[in-house]
C-alpha cells in the first residue's frame, strides 16, 4: 500500500473543495447569495444567479482542464 505524499492530500482536498463549491455554484446559487454583504453579490434573482452560474461552470471546465492534462 501506497502512502499519498502530504501535497498529493492537499492536492486532493483542494480538488474535491472546488468541485464541490463549482457544483454548488450550479445548481443552487440561492445559497451563494447568503453570503457575507461584502462578496457583493447579494440579491435573490436575474443577473446575479446567471454570473454565479456562469463562474461556477468556468470553475468546472477550469477543473477539467487541469484533471486532462495531468492525466493525458
Amino acid at each position: 500500500m501506497r502512502i499519498l505524499p502530504f501535497r498529493e492530500i492537499i492536492a486532493l482536498l483542494i480538488g474535491l473543495v472546488w468541485t464541490s463549491n463549482a457544483f454548488l455554484m450550479l445548481l443552487s446559487p440561492r445559497s451563494w447569495f447568503r453570503l457575507a454583504r461584502w462578496t457583493g453579490v447579494q440579491g435573490s434573482h436575474g443577473r446575479n444567479a446567471i454570473a454565479i452560474r456562469v463562474l461556477g461552470a468556468l470553475f468546472l471546465g477550469v477543473f477539467a482542464w487541469i484533471s486532462y492534462d495531468m492525466l493525458f
